[in-house]
């Protein structure tokens, strides 16, 4: 019972250290995101009533954003002084290592779902100063409100897959945060992209050596069963990243 609690405790103080140590960056984050968001919907606004396309501009805005806090999971450890208070904090690897993850990646999904509104609270006041007039932006505000029941399989799937892709790549720079916790994002992103790179020259290489004659017809159902898999797939990378950013970061505490 006393372990139990002083553990509690231990994990209590080791989140009050890291609110304290990244309380700056996180309220920069939520700014930069919060207000970039708002101009962006106002600046939509301006141009269209109803601009749709400012979907993509807003995921990929949230996805650098998530990227970034993600490659920061474990920037302490980049100085000598960081290091040794990080070694210094009491508590097991796990306790150091599960609390910033947290922070990092459910943080970001919170501040991520925030960013909807604001880009829609940026479209409304766009209208209410271009046309003069209050127009409620459902397009938006809808993509909250789909009901799971309404959902066919192609949607399920397709939202399976955006969550298992979005977790890895939060797990790609989180790993990449406790490999190189120096210029991260630099660094996971270059070698990410040298070893698309690499798959893609292989896998050109391959397909031209190869004499492919395939007489198998490939239905629907053949395609679906395969994202699937492709999902599967990611999932377990996804697992495999933060396994391995965390027995980095239990390397470092031993």
């Amino acid at each position: 019972m006393e372990s139990t609690i002083q553990r509690e405790s231990t994990l209590l103080l080791i989140i009050k250290k890291i609110i304290c140590e990244k309380k700056k960056s996180f309220l920069y984050t939520l700014a930069g995101l919060l207000g970039g968001t708002t101009v962006l919907g106002f600046w939509a606004a301006w141009i269209s009533s109803e601009p749709t396309w400012i979907y993509g501009i807003l995921v990929f805005l949230c996805g650098l954003a998530c990227a970034l806090v993600a490659s920061m999971t474990f920037s302490e450890t980049s100085t000598k002084e960081g290091r040794i208070a990080f070694l210094m904090t009491p508590g097991t690897s796990m306790e150091k290592y599960l609390p910033r993850v947290v922070f990092s990646v459910v943080g970001m999904i919170i501040l991520s779902y925030l960013s909807f509104w604001t880009t829609t609270v940026g479209l409304e006041l766009g209208n209410l100063v271009t046309r003069k007039e209050f127009i409620p932006v459902s397009f938006l505000t809808n993509f909250f409100t789909i009901s799971l029941n309404s959902l066919n399989n192609e949607q399920i799937l397709g939202i399976v897959i955006l969550i298992a892709l979005f977790f890895f790549m939060e797990g790609l720079y989180v790993c990449g945060s406790a490999l190189w916790p120096k210029k991260s994002f630099l660094k996971t992103t270059g070698v990410f992209i040298a070893i698309q790179w690499a798959i893609s020259i292989i896998g050109v290489i391959i397909s031209s050596v190869i004499d492919w004659h395939l007489t198998y017809h490939i239905t629907e159902r053949d395609v679906e069963l395969f994202l699937w898999i492709v999902a599967a797939f990611f999932f377990i990378l996804d697992f495999l990243l933060f396994y391995a950013a965390y027995h980095r970061i239990k390397k470092l505490t031993v």
